[in-house]
């Protein structure tokens, strides 16, 4: 399983405090008791949290660490992230996400085809992404995923700034060591001024998580049968009936975020 390839030593391999001392220095902070849900608090404070080694692997020190989780705290809450149920998530019920399939490193693959980025649904294709996190962050904590876009068949108005940042800010500030990478996949040249415009907005540690490749390059780093039909691979094809497309193997969260 490949890690963070960003972050040359992180707050976590560094060790300067364990899991445990580091959440001692949590509940010292003066904003803790009162930032987002009890909850979410309660997970963080758990006996080698996932949730908080996540934070601690994706950033390199402690103030960081620090930012990055209460951040996500007070998203958490402002978004009512739990309450979410994917059937009333109109981009569900079509193939805009679909996770299937392994990099040769061992990493999921989310694919992304932004033909069915519904500008009118822009809004709830955001919060499908937030659910997608949540969920797969929950049932494999700290196994970074693969983003693969792919533009076959999208026009001008499936290409949208407004989801490209979001996908990438949820996945470095709110869900951290989430993305391994961003993978564009045979990226028409007419969208390049739209990346233009989004690379604006984006941190330099945000713009080394994106990399344009071709199909040919891309099989060097996932093999055919973990393609997915539309860009000529094998793998099978699922149904999208309004549930999260998330595979039955990482457990009972096709539905709702409800614990």
């Amino acid at each position: 399983m490949a890690e963070n390839p960003l972050c040359v030593k992180s707050f976590f391999d560094k060790k300067t405090q364990s899991v445990a001392e580091f959440q001692e220095t949590l509940k010292k902070q003066e904003w803790w008791s009162t930032c987002g849900l009890e909850s979410d608090r309660a997970r963080l404070l758990l006996p080698d949290s996932g949730l908080l080694v996540a934070f601690m692997k994706w950033t390199e020190t402690e103030k960081e660490v620090l930012g990055q989780v209460k951040e996500s705290l007070e998203f958490r809450e402002k978004t009512k992230l739990y309450e979410l149920e994917a059937t009333k998530l109109a981009p569900f019920k079509q193939p805009l996400f679909t996770i299937q399939g392994k990099t040769k490193s061992g990493n999921r693959i989310m694919w992304v085809q932004v033909q069915y980025n519904d500008p009118k649904q822009l809004e709830e294709g955001k919060r499908c992404l937030d659910y997608l996190f949540e969920a797969i962050t929950r049932a494999e904590p700290n196994k970074p995923v693969q983003i693969v876009l792919i533009f076959k068949g999208a026009g001008m108005s499936n290409v949208s700034i407004d989801f490209i940042k979001h996908l990438i800010y949820i996945g470095t500030a709110i869900f951290p060591h989430y993305i391994f990478k961003i993978t564009a996949l045979d990226m028409p040249w007419i969208f390049k001024a739209t990346w233009a415009v989004i690379k604006a907005f984006l941190t330099e540690k945000q713009k080394q998580m994106v990399n344009f490749t071709s199909l040919s390059d891309f099989e060097k780093e996932v093999s055919k049968d973990n393609w997915i039909k539309v860009v000529g691979g094998s793998l099978p094809e699922i149904t999208f009936d309004g549930s999260a497309p998330i595979p039955e193997e990482l457990g009972d969260l096709r539905n709702s975020l409800k614990f």
